[in-house]
């Protein structure tokens, strides 16, 4: 980071404080929508690129604390640096300066691009660390070239597909436990989740901070939405196994806790339904993990899966969801629609 632009930082950082009370509620991963955003804080962990020197950007890795309703929530925010002659096309900036536009860092092939590359290489940058899992094959991941775009807009986290190969998943609203779950499942061998490549892990306040993750891309995959309700039909037993082998897996590795009305609790995907399970050639993949998701009973996965069939519409006799229970029957050892029935009897699940 240049000193000229370390000069120019204080006052810019102070500019995107207050465009951000604006910018930030018009958001789809803003977990406040319609409220009035008090106040702005943002705290820079890393200054992890500088390519302005060459007409390129700078990239800073941030924390927004956000105030609204007499609550203080942490985002994570990327952000981007350009000169107003070097302009980022088609994206509108957070705020500007004569000398310098800020913007958000996801939309730039270069800055995501850097972030990978960084990880691939298990660099440090002030207080962030780009961890690669070991044993990723990511060291000839190339700096520049990957061409990117984001995908949906996504709740919790704003995922870009670089080259069509990797899935770099920023997460907004901070304590997201989706890394947590997925170095779970990888320890345990899961073939059910697209392979972990690394994370982005700062510090603040003394305290850890997950910003970011690094998958596979799935490019071959079809969500359970837009597959054919034959194929879908015919793969629902497979589907069925496969979230009952990811609730097995996570309950040997995080442990469960033992439910008043019978049962267990543990953690769970948290959000499940078809747009939320990708089929690939070979296996079924779960995604979307939430970011709400806490201990509670495996059956609301099940529970929240079988509403997504039933609503399709197509499903006029329940022989999918059957199939999709009889194969969760197979790995769990039970018919979850006894469980899903005695707890409709007792007044819910918990």
């Amino acid at each position: 980071m240049t000193a000229a632009l370390d000069d120019r930082l204080g006052a810019l950082l102070g500019d995107t404080e207050l465009a951000l009370r604006t910018w930030l509620p018009e958001q789809p991963w803003f977990g406040f929508r319609g409220r009035r955003v008090e106040r702005v804080r943002l705290r820079v962990l890393s200054r992890f690129t500088d390519q302005l020197a060459w007409g390129g950007p700078a990239g800073l890795l941030a924390v927004a604390e956000v105030r609204t309703g007499g609550e203080v929530v942490r985002y994570g925010l990327p952000l981007g640096l350009r000169a107003p002659r070097t302009p980022l096309p088609g994206v509108v900036p957070i705020t500007g300066t004569g000398e310098l536009a800020v913007y958000d860092a996801t939309a730039d092939d270069l800055l995501t691009a850097e972030l990978t590359a960084l990880i691939g290489t298990g660099a440090v940058r002030d207080r962030v660390r780009f961890v690669p899992r070991q044993r990723a094959g990511l060291a000839l991941v190339p700096r520049r070239g990957l061409t990117g775009r984001v995908i949906g807009p996504g709740r919790a986290a704003t995922s870009v597909v670089l080259g069509e190969r990797y899935l770099l998943k920023l997460f907004r609203r901070l304590g997201h436990p989706e890394l947590e779950l997925h170095r779970a499942l990888d320890a345990a061998g899961s073939p059910h989740i697209a392979p972990l490549l690394g994370s982005i892990e700062g510090e603040l306040d003394g305290a850890p901070v997950v910003l970011a993750m690094l998958q596979s891309s799935a490019t071959d995959a079809v969500d359970g939405r837009h597959l054919a309700w034959p194929a879908l039909a015919a793969e629902a037993g497979v589907l069925g196994r496969a979230v009952a082998s990811v609730h097995r897996a996570l309950a040997d590795r995080l442990g469960t806790t033992p439910l008043p009305s019978g049962g267990h609790a543990q953690r769970i995907h948290g959000d499940l339904h078809l747009g939320n399970v990708l089929r690939t050639p070979t296996r079924w993949l779960l995604v979307g993990f939430d970011a709400e998701a806490a201990v509670q009973s495996p059956l609301r996965d099940v529970a929240s899966l079988l509403r997504s069939i039933d609503r399709t519409g197509l499903d006029g006799n329940g022989a999918v969801r059957a199939a999709f229970c009889s194969g969760y029957a197979e790995i769990a050892g039970a018919d979850p629609r006894a469980g899903l029935a005695a707890a409709e009897a007792g007044g819910g699940l918990r």
